[in-house]
């Protein structure tokens, strides 16, 4: 529950700051991002991309669980190397995934609400797949989106100083 994972955090947070006299502090900063977005005007998807029919509440209440927000249904649980599909996903854990593969922040412009089934593929890098687009190519021809690189405010961790323990 959040309680204990709030509670871990702070402990060790406390354990750094009193071996390695740590100290920190939060601050925003503009730093290189993607904006995702819709890549054609009008709102079309692309044809890897649809509005889910699934009702996650129904399936979670027909199976017992009145109030399980967060089971497989809304997840992404088919993801490998250059490959994606997901099921009645919203779009906050597609954006999560593509900070991954980017390597760079990637915000939601889309305007996109509720949930979407999709698949998705690509050649990661690093790939000897000629064949397989390019994570950019693949958003936009097959999900009908698009990053586009911008700058934006971002929540950083700043080390204010540190010290090597004593032996």
């Amino acid at each position: 529950d959040r309680e204990s994972v709030e509670r871990v955090r702070q402990m060790l947070q406390q354990l750094l700051a009193e071996r390695f006299k740590l100290r920190v502090h939060e601050e925003t900063r503009p730093m290189p991002i993607y904006a995702l977005v819709l890549a054609k005007s009008g709102g079309a998807l692309g044809p890897e991309l649809r509005r889910s029919t699934r009702d996650c509440l129904e399936e979670w209440k027909a199976q017992g669980m009145p109030d399980a927000r967060n089971v497989a249904c809304g997840s992404m649980p088919s993801t490998r190397a250059g490959a994606v599909t997901g099921q009645a996903v919203e779009m906050r854990p597609l954006v999560r995934s593509l900070w991954d593969w980017t390597g760079r922040p990637v915000v939601d412009r889309t305007g996109l609400t509720g949930r979407f089934d999709f698949t998705l593929r690509w050649a990661p890098d690093g790939s000897t797949d000629t064949d397989a687009p390019s994570t950019f190519t693949a958003l936009q021809e097959q999900l009908g989106l698009k990053l586009e690189p911008g700058t934006g405010p971002i929540d950083v961790l700043v080390v204010d100083a540190a010290e090597r323990p004593p032996p």
